[in-house]
């Protein structure tokens, strides 16, 4: 799991995109907007507590609280 990849005979064609459902242009702009700061705030306190911690080794409460 955390050594190197084994070695695959499975190739992406990049050539294959047009049956794959592709985003809008106004759908990719939503998705590329900056995050407003309510929105940060609403998601941070949404997060369970007790669970583990974010990839910094923070707890949730401790973002919760400052």
């Amino acid at each position: 799991m955390f050594g190197a990849p084994e070695p695959s005979c499975v190739k992406m064609d990049g050539t294959h995109t047009k049956d794959n459902p592709q985003v809008t242009t106004l759908e990719n702009e939503i998705l590329t907007q900056s995050f407003s700061k309510a929105e940060v705030k609403h998601a941070i306190f949404q997060m369970n507590h007790n669970s583990a911690p974010d990839p910094n080794g923070f707890p949730k409460e401790l973002c919760q609280a400052f």
